[in-house]
């Protein structure tokens, strides 16, 4: 059985520590977008940036494209909305897809990390427990 993504709820890149402020002000001024100000006070910096009413922008401040530890959730990823994250997280290891859980107590989230074969990091969530886009 597959996983059943409800939506895209953010992507997560990596900007330059120096340029926090004017990456802010790109995604706000050139495109038009919004700052979700709910963003907990983690301890790398960067921004929640809501992209329309769909999904968001998560900027973090982190210099370079490397692992810093195992399982670094701050790596460039995509974030998917699921409606059950134990279900989902059962299912991968159904299917033997090696992964590992963070439970963010700074936003309160369970959160389930993967790689997908080409190396790019997925993480899952459960969509009533996060601050899942302006649409909320």
């Amino acid at each position: 059985m597959a996983i059943e993504v409800l939506a895209i709820h953010h992507v997560g890149v990596r900007i330059d520590p120096a340029k926090v402020d004017e990456t802010r002000k790109f995604y706000l001024d050139v495109l038009g977008f919004s700052a979700d100000l709910g963003r907990p006070n983690f301890s790398v910096g960067g921004d929640w940036i809501n992209v329309a009413r769909s999904a968001q922008i998560h900027t973090m401040a982190v210099a370079g494209n490397e692992e810093r530890f195992p399982g670094d959730p701050t790596l460039p990823h995509i974030a998917y909305a699921v409606e059950d994250i134990e279900e989902a997280r059962l299912e991968l290891g159904k299917l033997g897809i090696r992964h590992w859980v963070s439970d963010n107590e700074t936003a309160r989230l369970r959160q389930v990390f993967f790689d997908d074969p080409a190396g790019n990091r997925i993480e899952l969530h459960q969509d009533d427990a996060c601050r899942c886009a302006a649409r909320r």
